[in-house]
């Protein structure tokens, strides 16, 4: 039996969407993952790393229950992975994907340095939007 060309499309779109929503899962599940095996600072540095603000404990306790100690090497994980999306290089970095500054890095050791590169990736990122839509 033959399938016809719209039956091949539909099955190769339903696959793909499949795919994506198994990858999607992926990352919260290793965060999940990470929250059963009450590795509560490498989910912190996740989080940092990510540029995602802190979460509370109660938002917390959503992965896992946890004690206070358990907070505390959250919030010790995220200042580790904070650092890291605000060095100036990832910000950069950043910036040119057209990720957009929302103040994470504020009180940070490189604040000023990590946002200035930020907005030169960003005002990169959105020339290359521009020129792309003149057909250049």
């Amino acid at each position: 039996m033959s399938k016809t060309l719209s039956e091949v499309i539909v099955k190769a779109i339903f696959c793909t969407l499949i795919g994506s929503i198994l990858i999607g899962c992926s990352g919260i599940s290793e965060q999940a993952q990470l929250a059963q095996k009450n590795d509560w600072h490498e989910v912190g540095v996740i989080d940092g790393e990510l540029g995602h603000y802190q979460r509370s404990m109660p938002e917390l306790e959503q992965l896992n229950s946890l004690t206070s100690l358990a907070y505390e090497d959250y919030k010790k994980g995220y200042i580790i992975g904070l650092e890291k999306f605000c060095s100036p290089d990832y910000a950069y970095e950043h910036g040119i994907d057209g990720v957009e500054y929302q103040g994470q890095c504020e009180n940070t050791a490189n604040e000023e340095l990590a946002v200035q590169r930020w907005l030169e990736g960003y005002q990169l990122f959105k020339a290359e939007r521009t020129m792309a839509a003149k057909g250049y």
